[in-house]
């Protein structure tokens, strides 16, 4: 299994790289995922690195993504770094290297499929991508050249003129074809691969129309470029049911989980905004069948745009109905016990029942600043109930409600005791505990509210709440939401969402930071001021943020919105700072000592390879002079690397061989040197 599991990640490793960059940003659309078979156990489609975070698409920066300077300075950069990291890549891993720095016409795909008949349920992984690659010749040169550098890979059939090959991963063959028009590389490997199998999977990829796969996409990646992992649950349940122990079986039927579909997790856009979305497909059975319905209004309005909502949907009365009913199921008379309690303190304290009160209002509870102040609310479910609630509240000693009257509105102002501490034990005789006594006994807490649009508005003082009344200009929250966050509250059980002022200009220019330091560490100037301001990319003022929690038949959905990357919510004010810094504090100098050590090795290598050199020169050359460079290229095929100056000094009996590098970047020393025959001169000197 062990040995399975290498050669999955060894094919996948040559096809992530074979397509994950290019000088342009990603042309070609997934191929892959219009072409799942129902059958298959999983899907997995990742991005072009570049094109995902670089290349124009729908989101805020698209208007600056797309300006030419931008296109330009970027395909500088990708060229430059690549330059850099196939100049230090050791020789078995230059070829895959080179690939991922250099080619990439669309994002890589694959799947997991069992072949039928199968005696176990081992699946083969099938990886598919397009690359620069021209032809079948040159593809095949590619997979020579890797087997020719991989300990572990060999060539065992190379290409034929349709197109197929065959590799052998660790003792696994993997089968390998491309098509020539298409530039597309497909490869499939696993514990029962065969040319068979792989011949039947490449002739049956066939459009799917209607797929679940193409729908669950739909709402979490207009583009089809970005990240995106499906599970098919179907499939998946029944091969690991057999390893589950059987409290963990008992346990999942109960709750209906061995009935789940899908699984998906994606990375791209929707509406305009960046989504990043956690989903799962499970129709409602089991327990889960009594959970109540989320069927959110939010019909409550802000005095102005809003610039952050909280919502959350608590169905306590179903919930407590559902546990009830459960109990009963279940014939368990603990939690009976453990709900009459709760009941019966209720009833106690305060003269009502925990139906009655759970009845009488939510489950819409509301959190939201808008141009007058700060509010909560909860949503009146039954007012006969609240009415009730509010009397029997009335009617406590410890309680002090009043309604006041104000310009044809009532307000509310019930004061409840602190509850911070009990003096009842308190001794009379000492003076300082009656004080406290005294303080302690005369504190409330103070909630003010007032009925409104079918909710309880509350503020933390009255003046919020005549503010919020004297106020025209209303604005719905869900519409708010809906078209301005791009976030529907409708099935939420739990919803953020908050507006900031200047973040989409503060995204930009954290973004340009960042070519700036990709810049440096490939010793590439960047010609920033070409690049477009926050104005000529006409973005907007504000961004949106956000995180959702849906709970729905059958889809159970966690929801991050942004603008244009999930982290940067976090980079915010003197975080941009701060992050940067720790960034750069740990990943340059570590950048900057591996690349001063492999110039120092650059360094040292061609100095001994200009003195192999030599020394066959003048075997070959009996009595000849100390050669110039071009002559012991022309007589041994030595060529200086191009970022390396080689200087030939002295005499035959007295060679001196200096090497230094372009950059000067190797903290031993300026220069490394050489003498024939040996001197202690030898060495790195200043």
């Amino acid at each position: 299994m062990k040995r399975a599991l290498f050669v999955c990640l060894f094919i996948w490793g040559i096809a992530v790289n074979a397509a994950m960059a290019r000088e342009t940003a990603v042309v070609d659309d997934a191929f892959l995922i219009d072409r799942v078979p129902a059958e298959a156990l999983g899907y997995i489609r990742i991005p072009n690195p570049w094109g995902f975070f670089s290349a124009p698409k729908d989101s805020v920066l698209k208007t600056a993504l797309a300006q030419d300077a931008h296109l330009k300075a970027v395909a500088t950069l990708r060229s430059a770094l690549g330059e850099k990291l196939l100049q230090y890549s050791r020789a078995p891993v230059k070829p895959l290297v080179e690939l991922l720095l250099q080619r990439a016409r669309s994002p890589v795909e694959a799947m997991l499929l069992v072949p039928p008949n199968a005696e176990m349920p081992l699946p083969n992984l099938f990886v598919t991508a397009t690359t620069d690659i021209p032809s079948v010749a040159d593809c095949n040169r590619f997979l020579a050249g890797m087997a020719q550098t991989h300990p572990h890979l060999m060539l065992l059939a190379e290409m034929s003129p349709d197109g197929f090959a065959t590799l052998n991963i660790h003792g696994f063959p993997c089968m390998v074809h491309f098509t020539a028009d298409a530039q597309r590389m497909s490869l499939m490997g696993g514990p029962t691969a065969n040319q068979g199998i792989f011949q039947e999977i490449l002739n049956g990829l066939t459009s799917v129309v209607h797929h679940e796969l193409q729908t669950l996409e739909a709402g979490i990646d207009a583009s089809h470029q970005g990240l995106f992992i499906w599970v098919n649950s179907r499939r998946v349940l029944p091969v690991i049911r057999p390893f589950l122990a059987p409290d963990q079986v008992m346990l999942f039927e109960k709750w209906g989980l061995f009935d789940m579909r899908a699984v998906v997790l994606g990375w791209g856009v929707q509406n305009g905004k960046g989504c990043l979305k956690l989903l799962v497909d499970a129709p409602k059975s089991g327990y889960r069948e009594y959970l109540p319905e989320i069927q959110n209004t939010v019909s409550l309005t802000a005095s102005g745009e809003p610039v952050f909502v909280i919502a959350l949907s608590l169905p306590a009365l179903e919930v407590v109905q559902a546990m009830r009913r459960i109990a009963q199921q279940e014939n368990n008379p603990q939690l009976t016990e453990g709900l009459d309690q709760a009941d019966a303190v209720l009833s106690q304290k305060l003269n009502l029942s925990l139906e009655t009160i759970l009845g009488a209002i939510g489950p819409e509870f509301v959190g939201f600043m808008d141009a007058v102040g700060s509010y909560a609310a909860v949503k009146i479910r039954d007012p006969s109930k609240w009415q009730q609630v509010l009397t029997t509240l009335s009617d406590q000693p410890d309680l002090h409600l009043e309604t006041v009257d104000i310009n044809g509105r009532r307000y509310y102002h019930l004061a409840t005791p602190l509850g911070l501490m009990d003096t009842a034990g308190l001794s009379e005789t000492v003076a300082q505990e009656k004080v406290v006594q005294s303080v302690l006994g005369s504190m409330r807490f103070h909630w003010y509210w007032m009925e409104d649009e079918g909710y309880l508005v509350f503020a933390q003082v009255p003046q919020a709440l005549i503010d919020r009344q004297q106020f025209m200009q209303r604005v719905p929250i869900a519409l708010w939401m809906t078209e301005h966050q791009h976030q529907d509250p409708r099935r939420s059980i739990f919803n953020f969402s908050v507006d900031v002022p200047g973040k989409p200009q503060r995204i930009y220019y954290l973004y340009l930071q960042m070519l700036t330091l990709l810049s440096d560490l490939a010793d590439r100037p960047l010609d920033i001021f070409s690049l477009p301001t926050a104005a000529d990319a006409d973005l907007p003022p504000s961004g949106t943020y956000g995180v959702q929690l849906d709970l729905s038949d059958p889809y159970v959905a966690l929801t991050f919105t942004f603008e244009n990357n999930p982290l940067e919510f976090l980079l915010e004010n003197n975080m941009t700072v701060a992050s940067l810094g720790v960034l750069t504090a740990i990943a340059v100098p570590n950048f900057v000592s591996y690349r001063n050590r492999a110039v120092c090795a650059l360094v040292e290598a061609e100095a001994h390879s200009a003195v192999t050199s030599l020394s066959l020169y003048f075997m070959k050359n009996e009595g000849a002079a100390l050669p110039t460079l071009a002559a012991l290229s022309d007589q041994t095929g030595y060529t200086p690397h191009p970022d390396l100056r080689v200087a030939l000094e002295g005499t035959r009996e007295a060679v001196v061989v200096r090497v230094a590098h372009r950059s000067k970047t190797c903290d031993r020393g300026s220069y490394y040197l050489i003498t024939m025959p040996e001197s202690g001169d030898n060495g790195w000197h200043p």
